[in-house]
C-alpha cells in the first residue's frame, strides 16, 4: 500500500531546515498562493471550476471554490463525501486512535479544515473542505508522496501564512504501533526541550575529538559561555 496522505501538512515531527527548491502558484482567484516541491506544474487539464489544478508525474492536486461560507456548510459537505466514498466500496482511512473518519485540522489563522483520506486499489485520494476568509474551497488529491506534502499557503489578502496545526502530526503518530496520545506528547515535550541546548552540550555534540562534556563545560566556561568571534562573519 502507498504512503498515506499528509495533504497541506507543513512540517514533519523531526523536520530539520534544508533549503531545497521550490515553485509558487497563484490561484486564479486570486485570493492565495500555494508554495508547491520542486516538480510542480500547472496541470495540462484543470478540473473543471477549479481555482488551481496541479500534477505531478501521477500525483494530482485540485482546488475548487465550494458553495461555503460556514463551518457547518464544510461539515456537511464532507460527510456528504464520505457516504459517497463508501457506496462506491472505497476504503476509508480512520485515526486508529479515535477512531474517527472525518479529521478536523484548524489553520494557523483559526480557521478549520476537515477532511478524509481513502484509497483504491491503484490510487490514494485525500478530500477535504477548508474557509479561507470565510470563503469555502475544496481540495481533492491523488497519489502524494510525503516528499510531496510540505506545502504552505498563503493568504493574499491578509498576507499570512497559513500552515496546519499539530493536529495533523497527532493523527499520524498515533496510529503507528505502539504509540498512542500520551507517547505523543512525550514525543513532543521532549522535541520542544532539545531546541534549548546548552552551549557545552552543542560543543560535545560536535565530537571534537577528546572533548566530552567536561572538556566542553572548561571551554565554555573560559569564553564566559559565549562564542568568540560569533560577530565577525
Amino acid at each position: 500500500m502507498k504512503n498515506f496522505i499528509r495533504l497541506f501538512v507543513c512540517f514533519c515531527c523531526l523536520t530539520v531546515a534544508i533549503p531545497c527548491a521550490a515553485d509558487l502558484f497563484t490561484s486564479q482567484d486570486g485570493r492565495f498562493t500555494m508554495d508547491m516541491p520542486a516538480g510542480w506544474t500547472p496541470a495540462k487539464d484543470p478540473a473543471q471550476n477549479s481555482v488551481l489544478s496541479l500534477q505531478k508525474k501521477e500525483a494530482r492536486i485540485d482546488i475548487k471554490t465550494a458553495d461555503c461560507t460556514t463551518e457547518t456548510c464544510l461539515d456537511e459537505h464532507i460527510n456528504k463525501d464520505l457516504a459517497e466514498v463508501k457506496t462506491k466500496q472505497m476504503t476509508v482511512l480512520k485515526n486508529t486512535y479515535t477512531d474517527e473518519e472525518i479529521k478536523r485540522i484548524e489553520f494557523s489563522t483559526g480557521e478549520p479544515f476537515y477532511y478524509i483520506h481513502f484509497y483504491t486499489p491503484k490510487s490514494d485520494f485525500s478530500a477535504g473542505y477548508f474557509l479561507l476568509n470565510g470563503q469555502g474551497y475544496s481540495a481533492l488529491a491523488k497519489n502524494l508522496t510525503y516528499a510531496d506534502t510540505e506545502i504552505t499557503l498563503d493568504d493574499l489578502l491578509k498576507h499570512t501564512e497559513i500552515r496546519p496545526e499539530i493536529a495533523c502530526r497527532i493523527d499520524r503518530i498515533v496510529s503507528m504501533e505502539g504509540f498512542g496520545e500520551k507517547s505523543f506528547e512525550r514525543l513532543n515535550a521532549a522535541i520542544e526541550k532539545a531546541r534549548h541546548v546548552s552551549l557545552p552540550k552543542l560543543l560535545y555534540s560536535l565530537g571534537i575529538l577528546n572533548v566530552g562534556l567536561s572538556a566542553a563545560k572548561l571551554i565554555c566556561s573560559h569564553f564566559h559561555n559565549d562564542l568568540p568571534g560569533k560577530d565577525q562573519q
